[in-house]
């Protein structure tokens, strides 16, 4: 069977729309040098984005290497943007991936030049998770936002400055999928810990506890 994507979307350079409304504020200048998301294993460590005001576009430049440092590699691309007015005010800006026409929020910087996630068939890297893994970093991810220390840990009481509504429907997501971690994991440790004590803390580190 074919399989459906090639593969990761953070290891490879990545530019983040948002990241570079916000952060950088390329949209206010004629031309940045901006630092890619992801793991540079292309190495992609700078890109340099120029802002065209009239076409409301903008122009990436940047070089690495896919693999060999001897063959490297220099790409530009001229990405138009769309812009949505938001709710509260102010706008958000998106990319025309060149790929597709579609409107997306992440490029990514490939040795054959700016393609989206879909075209370039890349998925992420929690997508690949199933089963335990996936609902432990989900529960993981929850805990980050309640201030718990770890994926599993008792809620003690509400983070400053979040609203009780949204406290409440992430503790009880929180608690849904720790209970449904641990259904699955408690069976695990009960075989692990009648193979002997290196079985079981193996068991143990395996789902984070």
């Amino acid at each position: 069977m074919r399989c459906r994507y090639r593969g990761l979307l953070e290891d490879h350079a990545t530019l983040n729309a948002d990241y570079l409304a916000t952060s950088w504020r390329v949209f206010e200048r004629g031309a940045v040098t901006v630092q890619p998301d992801g793991y540079d294993v292309a190495d992609v460590q700078e890109v340099e984005v120029i802002h065209d005001r009239e076409a409301d576009a903008l122009r990436f430049v940047y070089a690495g290497h896919d693999g060999d440092p001897k063959k490297r590699f220099l790409r530009s691309a001229t990405i138009r943007l769309t812009r949505d007015p938001c709710h509260y005010g102010g706008e958000r800006c998106l990319f025309i991936a060149p790929c597709c026409r579609r409107r997306r929020r992440v490029l990514a910087l490939l040795p054959a030049g700016v393609s989206c996630r879909t075209c370039a068939r890349l998925t992420y890297r929690s997508r690949r998770k199933s089963g335990v893994p996936r609902i432990i970093d989900r529960a993981d991810k929850l805990a980050g936002r309640l201030g718990l220390e770890n994926w599993w840990g008792p809620i003690k009481e509400r983070p400053r400055g979040m609203r009780r509504e949204t406290f409440d429907k992430l503790a009880d997501e929180h608690g849904r999928l720790v209970r449904q971690a641990m259904v699955k994991i408690q069976p695990r440790l009960a075989r692990a810990t009648r193979r002997g004590e290196a079985a079981y803390w193996g068991a143990m580190l395996r789902a984070g506890l």
